[in-house]
């Protein structure tokens, strides 16, 4: 987490976690600039960060009691979001050129554990493929009457937004915001124009620790009547007297559920632009062509809202309500301790959520993707090994596959006790896995059987005396042992005699030839 030393502090989040505490109501939640963003990295797609406490990922739209809820994560920082590549160009088309000095992929490729200091900083920068896909929520007719998203939440502010409000009660309250405000610096200007593509009726921010609304209309074609205003609203740091907290009612259909979902206009966008899904932070030679978004001066497709066809894949997928399907990966606090407080930095994990979540929707898994990249410093999850009687040692339950962790919902063909049947995706192959408790069995009959017999290298045959056998120690001849010579030189302490040492009596304090041992209490600090 990047927070001042001075403010570090667990709080308690740790016990909704660990399972102490549920969240009372259903909670959504976008990552700013002081989370603890390598949990989080572990949810590039969203997920539960604890049970009724949902992450939206780096970017994410879902729905909610048929509400269409939008959310970016991260701040904006240029060098981050239009980061330059190394690449030598000899020749190259103009329009070409323009496109990709403009609209650079810079993927997410930070993960614990961090390098070092500025690799903790750039992980919550918000990234361009990011608002890019967000964009693609245009109406496909482009209607320009309707609110396509409902809720838009983000931690950073659209840059211009103070425009729409009242900018001079702001300057006043912030008179050191100014000269961003007059630059146009404040807040992240790649998302003002996403504001007006995907004009959400209302749009939550927070970062800056001021309260401020604003109103932004939006106009019709041909100055016919537009879409609804989006009401915009940041709010301040949650602390006494300060305005950190607003209720809202919202419409919905009495027959709603109360459930959250996801969004099929946004898996279609996900899988349609998985191509640009990069841990890279710079790119060169044959890289260079995929280095670059296509806009509408591309000779190849730049509009990727989805298409019916794309639709219609979607909805084969089925059940689309998001799954309760929270696992510890770290270990969890159970108290908050001096100890627990100076433990070492959690490894990267691979989060079980994002594994099935992008099985199913069959796309690239970023977080397997950082995983691979440095192995060595990936950590078994918790919730592989909370069972076992040793944190040390996995205990293995026979009827426990050893695939649980690939287990998406509505693959699961059958569970009928110690015997269990799986399908299996690798490489866009399904295989069907029947597990017993002595093999598994493959559909093309292949089986893993194991091998319970002694291997006669390393064990002695049934049939073979221990008396029969080599000793590798009949051979052994023990080296001569010879007492070392006495040094010649004269040790200084054999004529030394020690004191005599007696307790000094109590009524002879004259006495100056004994040596006096007292006892004393010494409080010493914890850390000493």
């Amino acid at each position: 987490m990047h927070v001042n030393e001075k403010y570090r502090s667990i709080q308690t989040f740790y016990k909704y976690y660990s399972g102490e505490k549920t969240a009372p109501i259903l909670t959504i939640f976008v990552g700013g600039n002081h989370e603890a963003s390598g949990y989080l990295a572990e949810l590039p797609n969203g997920g539960w960060v604890a049970p009724n406490i949902y992450y939206m990922g780096f970017a994410n739209v879902i729905r909610f009691a048929g509400l269409r809820i939008a959310g970016l994560s991260g701040i904006y920082n240029g060098r981050e979001f239009n980061r330059a590549y190394c690449a030598k160009i000899l020749l190259v088309d103009l329009i070409m050129l323009n496109t990709f000095l403009h609209s650079p992929v810079t993927g997410h490729y930070e993960r614990p554990p961090y390098k070092d200091r500025s690799d903790i900083v750039s992980s919550y920068h918000v990234r361009n493929i990011d608002v890019w896909r967000l964009k693609q929520l245009r109406p496909a007719d482009d209607d320009s009457t309707s609110n396509p998203v409902d809720i838009m939440i983000s931690h950073d502010w659209p840059s211009g937004i103070v425009d729409f409000g009242d900018k001079d009660w702001l300057l006043r309250v912030k008179p050191f915001f100014a000269d961003d405000v007059n630059n146009g610096k404040l807040g992240n200007p790649s998302t003002m124009q996403l504001l007006y593509d995907i004009r959400p009726r209302y749009w939550f921010a927070a970062h800056l620790h001021v309260a401020f609304a604003a109103l932004v209309a939006h106009d019709g074609k041909d100055g016919s009547a537009g879409a609804n205003p989006t009401r915009f609203l940041a709010l301040d740091k949650p602390i006494p007297r300060r305005q950190f907290i607003q209720a809202l009612e919202l419409d919905i259909a009495e027959d709603a559920e109360l459930k959250l979902t996801y969004d099929p206009q946004w898996l279609a966008i996900l899988k349609s632009t998985d191509s640009f899904t990069t841990i890279t932070r710079s790119v060169s030679g044959k890289e260079l062509q995929n280095a670059y978004l296509p806009s509408a001066h591309s000779n190849e497709r730049w509009d990727f809202r989805p298409t019916e066809e794309e639709l219609a894949s979607i909805s084969k997928l089925g059940d689309m309500s998001i799954p309760e399907n929270f696992q510890q990966t770290a270990k969890p606090l159970l108290k908050d301790t001096p100890e627990a407080r100076n433990a070492q930095c959690t490894p990267y994990y691979r989060n079980p959520q994002t594994a099935e979540f992008c099985s199913w929707l069959d796309i690239q898994d970023l977080n397997k993707m950082l995983v691979d990249r440095d192995p060595d410093s990936v950590d078994i999850a918790h919730y592989l090994v909370e069972n076992s009687t040793d944190d040390s040692e996995i205990q293995i339950d026979e009827e426990v596959g050893i695939f649980d962790i690939y287990e998406p919902r509505d693959r699961v063909q059958a569970k009928l006790g110690p015997r269990t049947s799986y399908v299996y995706t690798d490489g866009g192959i399904n295989y069907t896995i029947v597990q017993t408790a002595a093999r598994m069995i493959f559909d093309d009959g292949e089986d893993f059987v194991l091998d319970t017999r002694p291997t006669p290298d390393t064990l002695p045959s049934p049939k073979t005396t221990r008396d029969a056998q080599d000793d590798p120690l009949n051979d052994f001849v023990p080296p001569k042992l010879t007492p070392k010579a006495k040094d010649t030189l004269p040790d200084v302490l054999d004529d030394f005699v020690p004191p005599k040492i007696t307790p000094k009596s109590r009524k002879d304090d004259s006495s100056s030839d004994e040596i006096v041992l007292k006892r004393r209490k010494v409080d010493l600090p914890d850390d000493e």
